[in-house]
């Protein structure tokens, strides 16, 4: 399957694609089509993605694994759960008092069941529960009859957009129930699902919970943003979605302006009237230069606004903690303290916003910025300005050699265009196809680009042999698991031997893997797996999160945590003498809720990359594994498996 790439169909995805995607995909035989589950790992025979077939359903593969990362934080949110629960009750007794019956609900979205439930218990005659993904209409059926409601909920699984009146037994709905919000506010579309709603299935007169959505920005300032540009080029030079970033844990965090309106989305029949696009044009009025922007939502669940729900992080602490909300950060070139003009795009399921006059464009950056935060995520970002000072490095080893040629094992180059080329011949391994395409229109016209032998480009051996091997550890289709990209450039570099020089420098020379244990002070009890959520049985939902819910990769600066004594070394491999298997044995003092494990780059002289001291972590918005320990665990077996890219925790 993996060598057969003319046969594949969705070759083109898989070439696209991260370590985390699942694909179905079908593969012709003499007896016709066979459809296969393919799911990735990394290929330790040349490098980058394997795609191998898995038994299961895609569907529900691919959505559990989404899943782990917000659901059991938003199931958890209690503030939440009992606002909706007593937003439905206050609703469906006010329609009943004012129709003299119980009303049908339309719930779009419906995830576990829960509001249906919360619906259902309070008196409605029947609800319509949507949701697009087989995984959780399977799940929350079954929830819905472990907790005796399945008479009383018809379960459709389609985007609300494709459901039919005839579905609703012909009878439009008197009230819809949804929580169709991102961190953006619109990212989920809310806005043309509700427009849809109230077209075709919904009474004019229909009740929404919530009511109203409300978008803010004000201004904010923090060291922490100045670390999200490529070259001193900003995230803003090109349009982009806000980051997701618990704003509360940004460096120095200041606010810099009052929070000024973007948007109001009323959820009634007025949403059919609703311009799809409009321009944005605002001000707000600094106290102090800023160099971002703060953008939040609040939510009134009724008519009367007894009922709010925000996600601003101030609001979100008087709350009581929650995960799944963070807030909508745009870091925006340096602005003086006065008056701020900004101005964007407001659209159904997006909008753009930046300061006016807009900063002039530069292509070339403005598609690299583009490419690193689509396939990488800001930590793409982050890693690059940390690995700035292994170009000094480099720099001074090549000068004292003759023409040296020296070989960049990453996806953008970045590290190697930022040498002083002078008499180097460079040449960069691109094996992800979009950074190839990207650097053939705006690359360095010194620097070569060579494809890999397994994507059909054998080496040159006019090249001659490398001289120097320089790398800043990112690999596109790996961003979301840093220690499996590590293992990458391990296994690259290992790889890569026979066209290297003998003495061949080696920047990074080491990559260290650390781990420590943690006490996070909320984060645990956003993740743990709960049976009774508003005293419904979710058990179901427990036990089909049973092999997602345990391991994943957090940005841990974003929350409250402490190192439960030192964090250690687990061991250094040297990229010219590889070990295969890193491995420790974890004593538990039962203080520690989570085991953490990271991956850094040291330089041939020491230095470290990114510089991560003794219980802290230096590199904002990256990433590192975080494993919950099991209450009671007394010692735990870590493995940090290179050939593979995995860690195993027993």
């Amino acid at each position: 399957l993996v060598r057969a790439q003319q046969t594949l169909c969705a070759m083109d995805q898989l070439a696209l694609s991260n370590i985390d995607c699942v694909f179905g995909a079908e593969l012709p035989t003499p007896d016709g089509n066979v459809s296969v589950l393919l799911q990735a790992e990394l290929d330790n025979e040349c490098g980058g993605l394997k795609w191998l077939p898995v038994e299961g359903d895609p569907s529900d593969l691919r959505t559990l694994g989404q899943l782990r990362l917000w659901f059991w934080p938003m199931l958890n949110d209690h503030y939440r759960n009992q606002l909706y629960e007593s937003a439905i009750a206050e609703a469906i007794t006010s329609f009943k008092d004012m129709h003299g019956r119980a009303p049908r609900v339309l719930d779009i979205g419906t995830g576990t069941g829960l509001l249906s439930l919360l619906a259902v218990r309070h008196g409605a005659e029947h609800v319509y529960a949507i949701d697009q993904f087989p995984a959780l209409i399977r799940i929350a059926s079954q929830v819905a009859k472990d907790n005796g409601a399945a008479a009383n909920i018809t379960f459709l699984q389609h985007i609300s957009q494709e459901v039919t009146l005839a579905q609703l037994d012909n009878k439009r709905c008197d009230m819809v129930v949804s929580e169709l919000l991102d961190y953006t506010m619109l990212g989920e579309g809310m806005v043309p699902a509700l427009r849809d709603a109230y077209a075709r299935l919904l009474t004019p007169t229909a009740v929404s919970i919530p009511n109203k959505a409300v978008l803010h920005v004000q201004a904010i300032a923090s060291p922490s943003l100045d670390m999200l540009s490529l070259n001193n080029h900003d995230v803003t030079a090109y349009p982009s979605s806000p980051l997701s970033i618990h704003a509360e844990r940004l460096e120095g965090l200041a606010i810099c302006s009052e929070p000024v309106e973007v948007t109001t989305v009323v959820a009634d029949a007025t949403l059919l009237e609703r311009s799809s696009e409009s321009e944005i044009r605002l001000e707000l009025e600094c106290t102090q230069a800023c160099n971002g922007l703060l953008l939040t939502w609040q939510l009134n669940l009724d008519q009367e606004g007894k009922h709010l729900y925000s996600s601003h992080h101030i609001n979100a602490s008087k709350q009581g903690y929650q995960d799944h909300w963070a807030q909508a950060v745009l870091p925006i070139p340096q602005q003086p303290t006065g008056r701020l003009l900004l101005a964007g795009t407001l659209e159904d399921t997006a909008y753009t916003l930046h300061p006016t006059p807009k900063p002039l464009s530069d292509v070339a950056l403005d598609a690299e910025m583009s490419l690193i935060l689509q396939h990488e995520g800001v930590e793409g970002l982050a890693r690059r300005n940390c690995s700035k000072r292994a170009v000094g490095s480099i720099q001074e080893q090549c000068v004292a050699m003759q023409e040296p040629l020296v070989l960049d094992v990453s996806d953008s180059g970045w590290t190697l265009r930022q040498l002083e080329k002078g008499t180097i011949r460079a040449l960069h391994f691109a094996s992800f196809q979009p950074w190839r395409q990207h650097l053939e229109v705006h690359g360095d016209k010194d620097v070569q680009i060579w494809a890999g032998a397994d994507a059909g480009e054998a080496w040159n051996p006019e090249w001659g042999l490398v001289d120097a091997v320089v790398s800043d550890g990112c690999f596109s289709q790996l961003s979301t698991r840093p220690i499996t990209s590590a293992c990458n450039l391990i296994n690259l570099v290992n790889l890569f031997k026979p066209i290297l020089k003998p003495a061949a420098v080696l920047v990074p020379a080491t990559i260290r893997f650390r781990a420590a244990l943690i006490k996070f002070t909320d984060l645990a009890g956003c993740f743990k797996p709960s049976s009774s959520v508003c005293q419904f049985d979710h058990s179901a939902f427990v036990s089909a999160m049973q092999q997602s819910q345990q391991q994943l990769y957090l940005s841990c600066w974003q929350y409250q945590h402490q190192f439960v004594g030192d964090a250690w070394t687990l061991g250094d491999v040297s990229l010219t003498n590889p070990t295969i298997i890193v491995e420790s044995a974890v004593p538990c003092n039962g203080e520690a809720n989570s085991l953490v494990v990271w991956a850094e780059m040291v330089l041939d002289n020491g230095t470290v990359i990114p510089n991560s001291v003794t219980n802290r972590f230096q590199m904002e918005h990256g990433k590192q594994f975080v494993h919950w320990l099991t209450p009671g665990c007394q010692t735990t077996s870590l493995v940090v498996d290179v050939a593979n890219g995995k860690v195993v925790i027993s």
